[in-house]
């Protein structure tokens, strides 16, 4: 399993049921960037959420969280989409 297979699965998007448990440091900004990218995140929230959470993978999840909620990066709220992932 990849590390991009590895993100997945801890984002529970998971194809496999019977992964193994991977421990993982932080991503490099370019693996950071893919998972976001993989995620449905614009690059411009892209590049703003790695300069804050840097390459740790449950802060990026969360922002993820945040922006498929409506939030922004900067920790608005867009009236744009609900999802608040496409409009950055």
């Amino acid at each position: 399993m990849g590390w991009a297979d590895a993100l997945m699965c801890a984002a529970g998007q998971s194809r496999c049921s019977k992964a193994a448990s991977v421990e993982m440091g932080d991503l490099s900004e370019e693996q950071a960037l893919q998972y976001l990218e993989k995620r449905g995140v614009a690059a411009k929230a892209a590049a703003q959420v790695v300069d804050v959470t840097g390459g740790r993978l449950l802060q990026l999840m969360s922002a993820v969280e945040v922006l498929e909620q409506g939030g922004t990066p900067e920790g608005g709220q867009t009236a744009e989409t609900s999802t608040g992932l496409s409009t950055f």
